[in-house]
């Protein structure tokens, strides 16, 4: 499909597995829906041949998904007995020197053929298990509608420039720089057509091509893209780029080239943010046929020419009717000196409208998803008890006033653990992800939750599953762990259970199902310097060994389906191997003095 692109501005500028144990939820006086992990195959979950992760992002009625897929197998291609399916992580070096390896590679998969899943090439890409030519092209696949709409973003290929040669060079002196035009771009790809780019209004500066940055988050019923695109550089980027141009300008001879120091500066730092940064607005595209026309989302407040500071919007969900959700750069209660990123939502005819927090212990909020009813869902972070944690909140937004609610979560009560929702359906059922661990000085872990607004009730996924689903199968008239056996490099057969748990819902149709990430139990494998798999002389990979000699297994995730069956009970087994036993409350838990630590006064304020 070859669409072309036309721009317009609003009339006023004034919008990827963590794990273990579980809690049940309290809130039994409704019967929840038992649910099926249906994409598993020989008690395995599977991902693209050639990676290591696989992670379902989205999917419509006519069961299709899509999803990303990351983590290269290495050069060595061994067999793993068809059990793990997985080699150790490639450690991907990001250097203008070195080729440039992708590591995200998006797939699409559907109900006809069990979910198996397809690697979908965007720009030219190889699939991941290529090695000639290797895949330099990331991409990521955030949703599909029921028109075969599939969008994300990709980067682009990689270029090349001779390195000029020293006046005394060296046997392993690079000779080649790579680089990329862009890091990140928006696309819409309809079946296996080649994918269309989305550009963003700003990708230049000074003459230089930085590239810019679109990322396309979801698609309606109407074929509706939304998401965010660059609007122009930081102050810092900007100075960055000129730094580049210069020093290029300069030094022609012996300086990088500028498009190469450009994409240095691209490239993340330790703390995962980059030199070159852009000025982010929220953006719907519109597919009419073969256009694509792009509208700016309105930002809250005019920015004057000379404030350098970084604003930011996104969209990041929508509905059928044309309302984006998402979140923005704003000032609370309009004053100037306190600027929050808060969630907003934005009309058909394009008004914003911000969720204002009066108590400025609400540190920021963004909106995730809302549905036809006009129910909105999100998180906001404040600190409870000394510790910084989100809350999954729900908003009627055609209430006159309306007002934040939050869902009591797994413990039927005010608690402090954090909750993400992530999207809700027609029946006002939501799933995300919550923690289940109350331990404040350690890593939480976190578990799939299933959230029904008529009801007001919580559920941890894994509570929801049959026994099949949690690696189980039946053993009399009791149940047992489907034991997974494999072989290392000395020949050592090692065996291990199954456990699967579910820790992401990231999308929830009309139907129930939920399309989201498990942990399944895997080997762990000994890597080299380059993080690259050993193998011993019969092609097989070492193992991980604990301090008693023991293999060391560890928990890969995987692309979940998860539907509603009838019919069927919900597994209570549990043994000494289960993730998830019943939680049992400690004692008297003051979790309702949380709700006393201050007015938690929340409401809307409408901005033309």
């Amino acid at each position: 499909m070859q669409l072309q692109m036309t721009f317009s501005k609003p009339s006023s500028l004034s919008r990827l597995a963590l794990a273990v144990a579980g809690i049940v939820s309290s809130a039994a006086v409704h019967a929840a829906p038992v649910y099926e992990i249906v994409n598993i195959k020989d008690f395995d979950l599977e991902t693209l041949t050639g990676t290591r992760t696989s992670y379902a992002m989205g999917g419509n009625a006519n069961g299709e998904i899509v999803g990303t897929a990351n983590g290269r197998r290495p050069e060595i291609d061994f067999d793993f007995d068809n059990n793990t399916g997985v080699g150790g992580e490639e450690v991907i070096v990001l250097s203008v020197t070195n080729p440039i390896v992708a590591n995200l590679f998006a797939f699409n998969a559907n109900e006809t053929t069990n979910y198996t899943l397809n690697f979908d090439p965007i720009l030219n890409d190889t699939p991941p298990s290529s090695t000639d030519p290797v895949n330099d092209s990331n991409s990521v696949m955030f949703g599909i509608n029921g028109n075969g709409l599939k969008v994300g973003y990709a980067s682009a290929n990689q270029k090349t420039l001779p390195i000029p040669p020293a006046e005394n060079p060296g046997e392993d002196d690079p000779t080649t720089w790579y680089f990329r035009d862009f890091e990140e771009r928006a696309f819409v790809k309809v079946g296996d057509n080649t994918a269309t780019m989305i550009e963003p209004p700003f990708t230049t500066y000074e003459e230089v091509n930085v590239g810019g940055l679109s990322r396309a988050t979801g698609v309606n019923v109407m074929n509706t893209i939304y998401g965010t695109a660059s609007v122009d550089l930081t102050s810092n980027g900007k100075t960055v780029v000129q730094n580049c141009k210069q020093a290029a300008e300069d030094n022609p001879d012996t300086a990088e080239p500028v498009d190469v120091c450009v994409q240095r500066n691209q490239f993340p730092n330790s703390n995962g943010s980059t030199n070159v940064a852009y000025q982010m607005r929220a953006f719907k595209w519109e597919v009419q046929g073969d256009t694509v026309n792009a509208t700016q989302l309105t930002f809250p407040f005019e920015i004057a020419d000379d404030d350098n500071r970084v604003f930011l919007a996104q969209a990041l969900g929508a509905n059928d009717n044309g309302t984006i959700v998402g979140r923005s750069h704003n000032y609370r209660d309009g004053d100037t000196n306190n600027i929050r990123y808060d969630a907003a939502w934005w009309t058909p005819n394009n008004e914003i409208k911000t969720i204002t927090f009066n108590n400025n212990d609400i540190f920021d909020s963004v909106a995730y998803d809302i549905n036809n009813a006009g129910l909105l869902i999100g998180r906001s972070t404040r600190y409870i008890q000394g510790y910084l944690r989100a809350k999954f909140f729900i908003l009627d937004t055609n209430e006159a006033d309306p007002r934040i609610k939050e869902p009591l979560d797994l413990a039927n009560a005010p608690t402090d653990l954090s909750s993400f929702p992530r999207s809700i359906n027609e029946a006002g059922q939501v799933t995300g992800n919550v923690e289940i661990d109350f331990d404040k000085e350690k890593p939480r872990r976190r578990h799939a939750f299933l959230y029904e607004h008529a009801t007001e009730t919580f559920n941890n996924v894994n509570n929801l599953l049959t026994c099949e689903s949690k690696g189980l199968v039946r053993n009399g008239d009791s149940w047992t762990r489907h034991q997974v056996t494999v072989q290392d490099g000395d020949g050592v057969e090692f065996t291990y259970p199954t456990i699967i748990e579910v820790v992401e819902g990231n999308e929830i149709l009309e139907d129930g199902t939920i399309l989201g990430t498990a942990f399944i139990t895997k080997p762990n494998y000994k890597l080299d310097e380059e993080g690259k798999v050993i193998v011993g002389d019969n092609g097989k990979p070492f193992f991980n060994l604990n301090g008693n000699g023991e293999p060391v297994v560890t928990q890969i995730p995987r692309a979940v389906v998860l539907k509603p069956v009838t019919n069927a009970e919900a597994c209570t087994f549990t043994d000494e191997a289960d993730p998830n036993p019943p939680y049992k409350r400690k004692g008297a838990a003051a979790w309702w003095l949380l709700a006393l630590a201050g007015p938690l006064l929340w409401f809307r304020r409408r901005k033309a």
